[in-house]
């Protein structure tokens, strides 16, 4: 599903260059080249832009191990504070 959203933000980002013409062109010229055109021609720039998404997908996946190791700590933020903190105090902690 991550890769998915990620492969979708890429292919947005692509296709808007669609729309986006080439500023060298005349106005009356019948075919207008756009971004898009050139941007698929070149074979480096494809390649940028999957190695990219594949590094941004890398990152996210470690991202989320990290935030995984908080997760025996989510008691913190699903437990009522007030009896988590009834319940230290009738152990009568002591420093």
């Amino acid at each position: 599903m991550i890769q998915r959203s990620i492969n979708k933000a890429a292919t947005a980002v692509l296709r808007c260059s669609k729309a986006l013409y080439n500023w060298e062109q005349s106005k009356d010229s019948d075919k207008k080249a756009t971004f898009y055109d050139m941007i698929a021609q070149d074979k480096e720039i494809v390649k940028v832009i999957l190695l990219l998404t594949g590094s941004i997908q890398g990152t996210k996946n470690k991202v989320n191990e990290f935030l995984d190791t908080f997760n025996k700590y989510d008691w913190l933020c699903k437990d009522s504070i007030i009896d988590s903190i009834k319940k230290f105090t009738k152990k009568h902690p002591t420093l």
